[in-house]
């Protein structure tokens, strides 16, 4: 009488394991593209988030780095007040954007 309980657990027991273990995969479709500011040295881009808006930084050579966002096909420049140097290096869904990296000018 213990058997077929004993066959059934077995049984059971492979068929968890089968499904934990199966792996599943989706095909995702990138799409790349070169970003650079208009006119820059250098442009960086650090974050982005899931409406496709772009920041990072971007060098004019002798006037510093700056941040920018990138939305659009669109770049606006993004610059903390009074700072010889901005860095963009977060953004959210919302579109509030991080910039804890900038020096002041003295």
């Amino acid at each position: 009488m213990k058997f077929p309980y004993i066959s059934v657990l077995a049984v059971a027991l492979v068929l968890l394991a089968t499904g934990a273990f199966a792996q599943t995969s989706i095909a995702v479709a990138y799409k790349y593209a070169s970003l650079n500011f208009p006119g820059s040295t250098g442009t960086t881009a650090i974050a982005i988030n899931n409406h496709n808006a772009v920041v990072g930084s971007y060098s004019l050579g002798t006037t510093g780095t700056h941040g920018f966002l990138w939305q659009n096909g669109t770049f606006t420049t993004i610059d903390f007040p009074g700072a010889t140097y901005t860095v963009a290096s977060g953004i959210n869904d919302f579109g509030d954007i991080k910039c804890p990296q900038y020096r002041r000018s003295r």
